[in-house]
């Protein structure tokens, strides 16, 4: 970390922080714990508005691969989602509160299951972008073009603004 120059190192102290206070949350707010695993992934992103658009699977699919973030995607509780229905709108996933409104908790595997491989991924980016010093190339994966396309078709239109 000290080899970076001082914006690259204040760049990965933002990621970091994100994944310490995701950390911080586990296991009794498993839903935040997820919303903050993808925010320290986000916040790998590079520096600019151009990359304000990009999400959790472009980052992942930059400093690993297309398999990983594709991965990611595959699971029915998509972290990507987890993160902004938590962060905007509060909802809870892993049942946070069931414990304490009927004294028995209910887990659900499958969100089980993406934790694991969220909180692996994570991990494994933050390194991998110290590793190559927050330089690597950041591409759109598909799913996000398709997106991006859409949603400019639309704003084109006049349907969205």
């Amino acid at each position: 970390l000290i080899a970076l120059p001082t914006s690259k190192q204040d760049h990965f102290l933002r990621a970091g922080n994100a994944h310490l206070v995701a950390q911080s949350m586990w296991p009794d707010q498993q839903t935040a714990y997820a919303a903050f695993l993808v925010v320290a992934c986000e916040a790998l992103k590079p520096s600019g508005k151009r990359y304000d658009k990009l999400n959790l699977y472009d980052v992942v699919a930059g400093l690993l691969n297309s398999s990983e973030a594709e991965g990611l995607r595959k699971h029915t509780a998509h972290p990507q989602q987890v993160r902004s229905k938590h962060l905007h709108r509060g909802e809870l996933v892993a049942g946070e509160l069931v414990p304490i409104l009927i004294n028995d908790y209910f887990a659900d595997p499958s969100f089980r299951e993406m934790l694991q491989e969220l909180s692996r991924v994570c991990r494994t980016c933050l390194i991998e972008w110290l590793r190559c010093g927050g330089a690597y190339k950041l591409d759109r994966s598909a799913k996000s073009k398709l997106g991006l396309l859409t949603g400019w078709w639309l704003s084109a239109r006049g349907r969205i603004k």
